[in-house]
């Protein structure tokens, strides 16, 4: 079965939306019954710059406390803000609260929570992989139970996290972890370790082609989409214009480009823009990817294909396409003006559509 899920991320804060439209949301979401999960961005900052961003694991902590149904996630962290053992502890506990809903998401960090603020992320693939490996190990840990492990970036011997009372008394279930993964070694690190697969900016081919690498090792791991989303009955055109430049920032990758016959630039690659050390670095890389796209005349077609826009039936078309490379479950960011309608739009027009599926 297809599943749906809202990830209230970038295009929220864009919206000028913090935590009360947040806890808004979740009501709203549970209430309509046919999302599987709504998760929270972990940002330190974004834009503009009077807009509220939370802290990640107490907006996702909230969440639980105003939910009985809906999965919780956060979409995704770092592991050079919290040390591993410091997450898997805080995942843990939010699957305690939370009646086992909680998922983890985890990349290899961005620059504005990072390099822009002085943390060294170095070697940040490889931290990511000691990191999950610490993090399933450590969730398995109690006091008849104590792990080692002994990496290059992570050492300890003999110990173990404490959320017993009894010895007989049941392990708190894992928390699913997800990866954010789209290079070649991101892409080998989550067939191998995660639960779940959440790329940006691909096309259904070529998200056709890394998710085989992805179930390589034969492991069932989910596959999701980051799918940023326009939605409207009432002006499809529009919102077909507003994801057209967005398209043109996603689609600027070599290997989608490659089927143009067209070069994609360091400075405008999508995938590098995540190193960029802080906010305004992102904007400006946004602007060069729209004006690059704009003048090497990329087919409409190619442009929106990483997006989603339209009427609901043309959506509907769209989220076809995707089924049958392979996705199971799309993670909507809404953007335009109208969160609200769109959020009722898509849930009892375009998710009703794929029950069956």
């Amino acid at each position: 079965m297809v599943k749906f899920s809202i990830q209230n991320a970038t295009a929220f804060s864009n919206l000028v939306y913090g935590r009360d439209e947040m806890l808004k949301a979740a009501r709203i979401i549970e209430e309509l019954g046919n999302y599987s999960m709504l998760t929270v961005m972990d940002h330190v900052n974004w834009y503009p710059d009077y807009t509220e961003i939370y802290s990640a694991w107490l907006m996702a902590a909230e969440i639980a406390m105003v939910t009985k149904r809906v999965g919780i996630g956060i979409m995704v962290s770092d592991v050079f803000r919290t040390h591993p053992v410091q997450m898997a502890q805080h995942a843990l506990h939010m699957q305690k609260m939370s009646n086992n809903r909680f998922v983890l998401g985890i990349g290899a960090g961005e620059g504005p929570n990072l390099a822009g603020w002085g943390i060294n992320a170095d070697k940040p693939v490889s931290h990511m992989e000691e990191a999950i490996q610490v993090m399933k190990l450590v969730f398995e840990s109690d006091p008849r139970n104590k792990v080692s492990f002994d990496g290059k970036y992570y050492k300890f011997s003999k110990q173990f996290l404490q959320f017993k009372r009894k010895a007989d008394e049941p392990t708190v279930p894992a928390p699913k972890i997800w990866v954010a993964a789209g290079s070649p070694r991101t892409l080998k690190l989550t067939a191998k370790y995660a639960d779940g697969w959440i790329p940006v900016g691909a096309t259904p081919s070529l998200y056709k082609e890394q998710a085989a690498v992805v179930r390589s090792e034969g492991r069932p791991v989910e596959l999701a989409y980051n799918a940023f989303i326009n939605v409207s009955d009432k002006d499809p055109a529009a919102a077909k214009e507003r994801m057209k430049y967005i398209g043109m920032v996603q689609c600027l990758r070599p290997e989608v480009m490659k089927a143009c016959g067209i070069d994609v630039p360091d400075k405008v690659n999508f995938i590098k823009h995540f190193s960029k050390p802080g906010v305004s670095e992102h904007k400006r890389h946004q602007g060069a990817a729209m004006e690059y796209a704009m003048k090497a005349n990329i087919p409409i077609e190619k442009v929106m294909e990483p997006v989603f826009a339209g009427s609901s039936d043309e959506v509907i078309g769209q989220i076809e396409k995707w089924v049958e490379a392979g996705c199971e479950h799309f993670m909507f960011q809404l953007f335009g003006d109208d969160y609200w309608g769109s959020l009722e739009l898509l849930s009892k027009k375009v998710i009703p559509h794929f029950a069956s599926k």
